[in-house]
Protein backbone atom coordinates (compact mmCIF):
# COMPACT_ATOMS: atom_id res chain seq x y z
CA UNK A 1 0.00 0.00 0.00
CA UNK A 2 1.10 3.43 -0.83
CA UNK A 3 1.11 6.00 1.90
CA UNK A 4 -0.17 9.28 1.73
CA UNK A 5 3.21 10.66 2.10
CA UNK A 6 4.72 9.26 -0.93
CA UNK A 7 1.21 9.47 -3.02
CA UNK A 8 2.33 13.30 -2.25
CA UNK A 9 5.78 12.98 -3.08
CA UNK A 10 5.35 10.77 -6.55
CA UNK A 11 2.75 14.00 -7.79
CA UNK A 12 5.63 16.32 -7.05
CA UNK A 13 8.11 14.15 -8.62
CA UNK A 14 5.74 14.35 -12.04
CA UNK A 15 4.94 18.23 -11.94
CA UNK A 16 8.64 19.11 -12.75
CA UNK A 17 8.66 16.69 -14.93
CA UNK A 18 6.33 17.75 -17.29
CA UNK A 19 9.05 19.20 -19.88
CA UNK A 20 7.70 23.28 -19.57
CA UNK A 21 10.20 24.32 -21.94
CA UNK A 22 10.32 21.11 -24.38
CA UNK A 23 13.74 20.61 -23.96
CA UNK A 24 13.81 16.48 -24.61
CA UNK A 25 13.37 15.73 -21.01
CA UNK A 26 11.69 12.43 -21.49
CA UNK A 27 15.43 11.18 -22.62
CA UNK A 28 16.34 12.26 -18.60
CA UNK A 29 13.33 11.08 -16.92
CA UNK A 30 13.91 7.93 -14.62
CA UNK A 31 11.38 5.71 -13.41
CA UNK A 32 9.02 7.60 -11.18
CA UNK A 33 10.35 7.25 -7.09
CA UNK A 34 13.79 8.55 -7.48
CA UNK A 35 12.35 11.93 -5.72
CA UNK A 36 11.54 9.95 -2.71
CA UNK A 37 14.36 7.53 -2.18
CA UNK A 38 16.25 10.54 -2.23
CA UNK A 39 14.48 12.47 0.02
CA UNK A 40 14.13 9.74 2.60
CA UNK A 41 18.10 9.37 2.23
CA UNK A 42 19.22 13.18 2.88
CA UNK A 43 16.54 13.28 5.70
CA UNK A 44 18.24 10.67 7.22
CA UNK A 45 21.81 11.58 5.99
CA UNK A 46 24.44 13.16 9.09
CA UNK A 47 25.54 16.20 8.51
CA UNK A 48 27.25 18.56 7.13
CA UNK A 49 25.22 18.13 3.22
CA UNK A 50 27.23 18.88 0.56
CA UNK A 51 25.49 20.88 -1.76
CA UNK A 52 26.95 21.76 -5.31
CA UNK A 53 25.88 24.27 -8.12
CA UNK A 54 26.28 26.74 -10.54
CA UNK A 55 26.58 26.61 -14.52
CA UNK A 56 28.92 29.35 -16.23
CA UNK A 57 27.30 28.84 -19.49
CA UNK A 58 27.24 32.71 -20.65
CA UNK A 59 30.30 32.69 -21.95
CA UNK A 60 30.96 36.74 -23.33
CA UNK A 61 29.83 37.41 -19.68
CA UNK A 62 31.32 38.59 -16.35
CA UNK A 63 29.65 37.05 -14.45
CA UNK A 64 28.78 33.77 -16.40
CA UNK A 65 26.47 32.50 -14.15
CA UNK A 66 22.97 31.63 -15.29
CA UNK A 67 19.68 32.44 -13.08
CA UNK A 68 18.98 28.14 -12.78
CA UNK A 69 20.58 26.18 -10.20
CA UNK A 70 21.25 28.79 -7.12
CA UNK A 71 17.90 29.32 -6.16
CA UNK A 72 17.16 25.66 -6.12
CA UNK A 73 20.10 25.29 -4.16
CA UNK A 74 19.15 27.67 -1.25
CA UNK A 75 15.48 26.10 -0.90
CA UNK A 76 17.27 22.61 -0.71
CA UNK A 77 19.72 24.26 2.00
CA UNK A 78 16.77 26.08 3.47
CA UNK A 79 14.87 22.63 4.21
CA UNK A 80 18.01 21.22 5.44
CA UNK A 81 18.59 23.87 8.31
CA UNK A 82 15.28 23.51 9.51
CA UNK A 83 16.08 19.57 9.58
CA UNK A 84 18.53 20.64 11.83
CA UNK A 85 21.36 19.81 9.24
CA UNK A 86 24.16 22.03 8.58
CA UNK A 87 25.22 22.54 5.09
CA UNK A 88 28.28 23.89 2.95
CA UNK A 89 27.33 24.94 -0.53
CA UNK A 90 30.65 24.82 -3.40
CA UNK A 91 30.63 26.43 -6.22
CA UNK A 92 33.01 28.27 -8.59
CA UNK A 93 34.84 31.13 -8.27
CA UNK A 94 33.50 33.02 -11.05
CA UNK A 95 29.75 32.24 -9.65
CA UNK A 96 31.02 33.44 -6.27
CA UNK A 97 29.58 36.73 -6.13
CA UNK A 98 26.36 35.71 -7.54
CA UNK A 99 26.23 33.06 -5.18
CA UNK A 100 26.84 35.13 -1.94
CA UNK A 101 24.39 37.81 -3.16
CA UNK A 102 21.26 35.11 -3.53
CA UNK A 103 22.48 33.65 -0.31
CA UNK A 104 22.02 37.56 1.16
CA UNK A 105 19.23 38.10 -0.47
CA UNK A 106 17.49 35.23 0.78
CA UNK A 107 17.10 35.72 4.77
CA UNK A 108 19.76 35.50 7.98
CA UNK A 109 18.27 32.91 8.70
CA UNK A 110 20.31 30.70 5.86
CA UNK A 111 22.98 32.84 5.60
CA UNK A 112 23.73 33.14 9.20
CA UNK A 113 23.85 28.35 9.24
CA UNK A 114 25.79 28.13 5.72
CA UNK A 115 30.09 27.61 5.18
CA UNK A 116 30.08 28.30 1.42
CA UNK A 117 33.57 26.95 -0.17
CA UNK A 118 34.54 28.33 -3.49
CA UNK A 119 37.19 26.90 -6.09
CA UNK A 120 39.68 28.27 -8.78
CA UNK A 121 38.80 27.15 -11.99
CA UNK A 122 40.59 23.41 -13.24
CA UNK A 123 43.29 24.73 -14.47
CA UNK A 124 44.44 26.88 -11.00
CA UNK A 125 43.93 23.56 -9.18
CA UNK A 126 46.99 23.34 -7.01
CA UNK A 127 48.02 20.29 -4.24
CA UNK A 128 45.84 22.73 -1.77
CA UNK A 129 42.24 22.94 -3.60
CA UNK A 130 42.94 18.90 -4.36
CA UNK A 131 43.37 18.51 0.03
CA UNK A 132 40.72 21.09 0.45
CA UNK A 133 38.43 18.96 -1.53
CA UNK A 134 39.45 16.04 0.27
CA UNK A 135 39.37 17.56 3.48
CA UNK A 136 35.58 18.60 2.80
CA UNK A 137 34.74 14.79 1.43
CA UNK A 138 36.01 13.08 4.74
CA UNK A 139 33.35 15.34 6.24
CA UNK A 140 30.16 15.56 4.05
CA UNK A 141 27.10 13.04 4.84
CA UNK A 142 24.98 13.32 1.62
CA UNK A 143 25.60 15.36 -2.05
CA UNK A 144 23.60 17.41 -3.93
CA UNK A 145 24.53 18.45 -6.91
CA UNK A 146 22.04 20.97 -8.84
CA UNK A 147 22.62 22.57 -12.21
CA UNK A 148 26.25 21.74 -11.53
CA UNK A 149 28.09 21.45 -14.49
CA UNK A 150 29.46 17.99 -15.11
CA UNK A 151 33.00 16.18 -17.01
CA UNK A 152 31.60 14.89 -20.40
CA UNK A 153 33.54 11.78 -21.88
CA UNK A 154 36.68 13.52 -22.89
CA UNK A 155 36.76 15.75 -19.56
CA UNK A 156 35.62 18.94 -20.65
CA UNK A 157 32.36 20.57 -19.42
CA UNK A 158 29.85 22.34 -22.05
CA UNK A 159 26.75 23.93 -22.77
CA UNK A 160 23.74 23.06 -24.35
CA UNK A 161 24.77 24.33 -27.25
CA UNK A 162 28.51 22.46 -26.75
CA UNK A 163 30.58 24.98 -26.43
CA UNK A 164 33.73 24.67 -23.54
CA UNK A 165 33.60 25.94 -19.95
CA UNK A 166 36.98 24.67 -19.06
CA UNK A 167 38.36 28.02 -18.01
CA UNK A 168 35.42 29.04 -15.71
CA UNK A 169 34.92 25.37 -13.62
CA UNK A 170 36.39 24.00 -10.66
CA UNK A 171 36.12 20.27 -11.04
CA UNK A 172 33.91 19.39 -7.90
CA UNK A 173 32.84 16.32 -9.08
CA UNK A 174 36.20 15.06 -7.53
CA UNK A 175 34.10 15.38 -4.52
CA UNK A 176 31.84 11.97 -5.51
CA UNK A 177 35.08 10.08 -5.27
CA UNK A 178 36.82 11.58 -2.05
CA UNK A 179 33.81 11.48 0.46
CA UNK A 180 33.31 8.32 3.06
CA UNK A 181 32.42 5.28 0.95
CA UNK A 182 28.83 4.78 0.77
CA UNK A 183 27.76 8.13 0.64
CA UNK A 184 24.74 9.00 -0.91
CA UNK A 185 24.00 11.72 -4.14
CA UNK A 186 21.18 12.73 -5.68
CA UNK A 187 21.89 15.27 -9.11
CA UNK A 188 19.29 17.41 -10.28
CA UNK A 189 19.34 18.69 -13.82
CA UNK A 190 17.47 19.67 -16.83
CA UNK A 191 19.78 19.35 -20.07
CA UNK A 192 21.92 16.54 -19.53
CA UNK A 193 25.32 17.64 -19.27
CA UNK A 194 24.91 18.31 -15.17
CA UNK A 195 26.27 16.31 -12.74
CA UNK A 196 24.26 13.25 -12.15
CA UNK A 197 23.41 12.89 -15.41
CA UNK A 198 26.16 9.94 -15.96
CA UNK A 199 22.52 7.65 -14.71
CA UNK A 200 21.31 8.42 -18.08
CA UNK A 201 23.98 8.46 -19.90
CA UNK A 202 23.27 5.67 -22.67
CA UNK A 203 19.63 7.60 -22.71
CA UNK A 204 21.09 11.06 -23.24
CA UNK A 205 23.16 10.44 -25.93
CA UNK A 206 20.94 7.97 -27.91
CA UNK A 207 18.53 10.93 -28.10
CA UNK A 208 17.13 12.93 -30.77
CA UNK A 209 16.04 16.03 -29.01
CA UNK A 210 18.86 16.98 -27.14
CA UNK A 211 21.43 18.59 -29.72
CA UNK A 212 24.86 17.84 -29.28
CA UNK A 213 24.07 15.17 -26.71
CA UNK A 214 26.85 13.11 -27.19
CA UNK A 215 29.40 15.85 -26.95
CA UNK A 216 27.96 17.27 -23.47
CA UNK A 217 26.43 14.29 -21.76
CA UNK A 218 28.02 14.23 -17.90
CA UNK A 219 29.07 10.53 -17.56
CA UNK A 220 29.71 11.52 -13.72
CA UNK A 221 26.59 9.40 -11.75
CA UNK A 222 24.70 10.19 -8.91
CA UNK A 223 22.60 7.68 -6.93
CA UNK A 224 19.69 9.13 -7.57
CA UNK A 225 19.02 11.26 -10.61
CA UNK A 226 16.02 13.96 -10.55
CA UNK A 227 15.35 15.33 -14.17
CA UNK A 228 12.72 18.54 -14.02
CA UNK A 229 12.22 20.95 -16.32
CA UNK A 230 13.88 23.98 -14.88
CA UNK A 231 16.49 22.66 -12.21
CA UNK A 232 15.27 25.04 -9.88
CA UNK A 233 11.81 23.11 -9.78
CA UNK A 234 13.79 19.95 -8.96
CA UNK A 235 15.30 21.93 -5.80
CA UNK A 236 11.81 23.10 -4.89
CA UNK A 237 10.34 20.31 -5.12
CA UNK A 238 12.73 18.28 -3.14
CA UNK A 239 12.14 20.99 -0.27
CA UNK A 240 8.80 19.93 -0.53
CA UNK A 241 9.23 16.32 -0.16
CA UNK A 242 11.37 16.74 2.58
CA UNK A 243 9.05 18.62 4.59
CA UNK A 244 6.32 15.86 3.98
CA UNK A 245 8.55 13.09 5.00
CA UNK A 246 9.42 14.96 7.90
CA UNK A 247 5.86 15.59 9.08
CA UNK A 248 5.07 11.69 8.36
CA UNK A 249 8.07 10.42 10.49
CA UNK A 250 6.40 13.01 13.58
CA UNK A 251 3.26 12.07 12.94
CA UNK A 252 4.18 8.15 13.23
CA UNK A 253 6.27 8.82 16.48
CA UNK A 254 4.65 10.91 18.15
CA UNK A 255 0.99 11.62 16.15
CA UNK A 256 -0.59 15.15 15.76
CA UNK A 257 0.57 17.83 18.31
CA UNK A 258 -0.75 20.52 19.68
CA UNK A 259 1.61 24.45 19.89
CA UNK A 260 3.13 25.66 17.04
CA UNK A 261 6.47 27.52 15.50
CA UNK A 262 7.87 29.80 13.37
CA UNK A 263 8.75 29.56 9.39
CA UNK A 264 12.32 30.55 10.83
CA UNK A 265 12.76 27.58 12.56
CA UNK A 266 12.61 28.49 16.56
CA UNK A 267 11.12 26.44 19.02
CA UNK A 268 8.94 23.13 18.20
CA UNK A 269 5.80 22.13 20.42
CA UNK A 270 5.01 19.16 22.53
CA UNK A 271 2.99 16.57 20.30
CA UNK A 272 0.10 14.42 21.34
CA UNK A 273 -0.86 10.81 20.36
CA UNK A 274 -4.49 10.12 19.39
CA UNK A 275 -5.40 13.55 19.04
CA UNK A 276 -7.65 14.90 15.79
CA UNK A 277 -6.38 13.54 12.23
CA UNK A 278 -6.61 17.27 11.52
CA UNK A 279 -3.73 18.57 13.26
CA UNK A 280 -1.72 16.28 11.58
CA UNK A 281 -2.69 17.62 8.60
CA UNK A 282 -2.02 21.36 9.93
CA UNK A 283 1.78 19.89 11.06
CA UNK A 284 2.60 19.05 7.40
CA UNK A 285 1.32 22.34 6.59
CA UNK A 286 3.95 23.97 9.32
CA UNK A 287 6.69 22.07 8.04
CA UNK A 288 5.67 23.14 4.28
CA UNK A 289 6.35 26.45 5.93
CA UNK A 290 9.15 25.69 8.14
CA UNK A 291 11.58 23.86 4.75
CA UNK A 292 9.80 25.02 1.90
CA UNK A 293 10.72 28.91 0.51
CA UNK A 294 7.84 31.21 0.17
CA UNK A 295 7.16 33.34 -3.54
CA UNK A 296 8.48 36.85 -1.68
CA UNK A 297 11.92 34.38 -0.70
CA UNK A 298 12.79 32.99 -3.75
CA UNK A 299 11.70 36.48 -5.82
CA UNK A 300 14.13 37.81 -3.81
CA UNK A 301 16.70 35.12 -4.35
CA UNK A 302 16.33 35.68 -7.94
CA UNK A 303 16.08 39.46 -7.69
CA UNK A 304 19.18 39.53 -5.78
CA UNK A 305 21.06 37.42 -8.17
CA UNK A 306 20.25 39.16 -11.15
CA UNK A 307 21.29 42.53 -9.38
CA UNK A 308 24.85 40.41 -8.89
CA UNK A 309 24.91 40.03 -12.60
CA UNK A 310 23.12 36.61 -13.31
CA UNK A 311 21.58 35.75 -16.50
CA UNK A 312 19.04 33.84 -18.01
CA UNK A 313 20.78 30.78 -19.60
CA UNK A 314 19.08 30.61 -22.51
CA UNK A 315 18.09 34.32 -23.89
CA UNK A 316 21.73 35.88 -22.58
CA UNK A 317 19.27 38.83 -20.87
CA UNK A 318 19.80 40.17 -17.44
CA UNK A 319 16.70 39.26 -16.00
CA UNK A 320 14.85 36.90 -13.53
CA UNK A 321 13.68 34.89 -15.83
CA UNK A 322 15.22 31.26 -16.01
CA UNK A 323 15.64 29.10 -19.10
CA UNK A 324 13.53 31.49 -21.31
CA UNK A 325 10.28 31.77 -19.26
CA UNK A 326 9.51 34.29 -17.16
CA UNK A 327 10.18 34.84 -13.10
CA UNK A 328 6.13 34.85 -12.88
CA UNK A 329 6.41 30.88 -14.29
CA UNK A 330 8.52 29.62 -11.74
CA UNK A 331 6.50 31.49 -8.82
CA UNK A 332 3.51 29.65 -9.97
CA UNK A 333 4.81 26.40 -10.09
CA UNK A 334 6.86 27.02 -6.68
CA UNK A 335 2.60 28.15 -5.28
CA UNK A 336 1.57 24.98 -6.79
CA UNK A 337 4.09 22.77 -5.56
CA UNK A 338 3.78 24.28 -1.99
CA UNK A 339 -0.02 23.57 -2.63
CA UNK A 340 0.24 19.70 -3.31
CA UNK A 341 2.40 19.21 -0.82
CA UNK A 342 -0.05 20.65 1.35
CA UNK A 343 -2.88 18.12 0.26
CA UNK A 344 -4.69 15.51 1.79
CA UNK A 345 -4.34 12.49 0.10
CA UNK A 346 -5.79 9.40 1.15
CA UNK A 347 -3.90 5.28 1.25
CA UNK A 348 -4.15 4.18 -2.38
CA UNK A 349 -2.87 0.88 -3.50
CA UNK A 350 -1.77 2.17 -7.16
CA UNK A 351 -0.87 5.28 -8.42
CA UNK A 352 -2.49 7.21 -10.84
CA UNK A 353 -1.44 9.79 -13.51
CA UNK A 354 -1.02 13.32 -12.78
Amino acid sequence: MVSSASRIIYRLEAIVQHDEGGRGLKGLIQPAGELEMAARALQRASSPIAILTGFPCLLEHTPPTETDGPPGALAIIRACIGLGKTCILLTDQCNAAVIQAAVAADSPYISASLQIEIFPAKSEWTDVEICRLRRLGCEVGFVVAIERAGPARDGHYYTMRGRCMDTFVAPLEQLMSLTRPAIESLGIGDGGNELGMGKAWERIVGSASIPHASRIACVTATTWLLAASVSNWGGYALSCALAVVAAEIEEKETGPRAGSFTSEGDGVGPWKAGTDPDQWQARRNEWVDRLVPSEAQAWSTLDGMVAAGARDGITGERTTSVDGMPGAVSLQMLRRLRETAREHVELTEERSEV
